[in-house]
C-alpha cells in the first residue's frame, strides 16, 4: 500500500463487491482504531480514501456479508509506505505533453514529457505501479 503525498498522506482503496449477490459491510481500521464503516451494495464497488495517514501505519480492511454471516469474512492488512516528496516539474523550461507508461516487468510507472518526434519520454518521476493503493476483492460473499 502506497500513500499519495501532497501536504498530507492518503491511502486509496477499492472495495470490490461486483461478483456478489448480497451487500457487504466493510470496516476500515487505521493503527488499531476504527476509521470508517460502510456498506457496499451487491454488484457494486466503492472507492475510499484514508487520510491523513503516516508512513508505517497499519491499515486493516475487513468485509463480511451484510446479513451477519461471518463465514465469508475477507480481511486485508497492509502498512502504509509513503514515498518522499515528489518535486514539482519546471514546466516553464520543460514544456510538453505529460504522459505515463507502465513497465509491468519492473513494477513501475514512469511519468514524463513526451517527445512526439520519436515517442520517447523524458522521465520526470518513477513510481511503484502499486502507488494507486490497495484493492480488496470480495467475490465470495
Amino acid at each position: 500500500m502506497h500513500c499519495e503525498q501532497r501536504w498530507n498522506h492518503a491511502v486509496a482503496a477499492t472495495l470490490d463487491n461486483t461478483a456478489s449477490t448480497s451487500d457487504t459491510n466493510a470496516a476500515i481500521a487505521v493503527g488499531g482504531t476504527l476509521f470508517e464503516t460502510l456498506t457496499v451494495a451487491a454488484g457494486a464497488s466503492q472507492n475510499i480514501s484514508v487520510a491523513p495517514i503516516s508512513n508505517g501505519t497499519t491499515v486493516i480492511v475487513s468485509m463480511t456479508d451484510a446479513s451477519g454471516n461471518n463465514n465469508n469474512l475477507l480481511t486485508a492488512t497492509d502498512t502504509a509506505n509513503c514515498p518522499s516528496i515528489i518535486d514539482s516539474w519546471d514546466c516553464a523550461n520543460n514544456s510538453g505533453l505529460i504522459q505515463t507508461r507502465e513497465d509491468t516487468a519492473a513494477g513501475i510507472v514512469n511519468a514524463g514529457v513526451l517527445n512526439p518526434a520519436n515517442g520517447t519520454i523524458n522521465t520526470i518521476w518513477t513510481l511503484s505501479n502499486k502507488a494507486a493503493g490497495l484493492e480488496i476483492t470480495n467475490s465470495t460473499v
